[in-house]
């Protein structure tokens, strides 16, 4: 979780406009430990990386997150009805396939 602070400042956007093949890898790492991703899967995505929006994109994307960017207008209607749907306070478990042990 700490990324995602670190995207809420101007640091935190310098840092992946910088250095996004390097904080990607490491993110992909933190994010699967167990899966072993070989260099032409990662060299597949991160051809993405060089996107000229690509740090626009990621950076905007957390800071909606935080609620300290504003969503697009054209869904502000679907956001405003989303946000009237009762809160969800039952605790959720979310299951997924462990690769490692497939």
């Amino acid at each position: 979780m700490w990324y995602q602070h670190l995207f809420q400042t101007e640091r935190g956007r310098q840092c992946l406009a910088s250095h996004r093949r390097e904080l990607c890898r490491m993110l992909w790492q933190q994010w699967s430990p167990y899966w072993r991703f070989d260099e032409s899967a990662f060299e597949r995505t991160a051809a993405s990386f060089g996107n000229p929006d690509f740090v626009d994109v990621v950076i905007h994307a957390y800071r909606r997150s935080f609620g300290l960017a504003a969503g697009d207008p054209a869904y502000e209607e679907l956001e405003e009805r989303l946000a009237r749907r009762p809160k969800i306070t039952v605790p959720a478990v979310t299951l997924g396939r462990n690769e490692r042990h497939a």
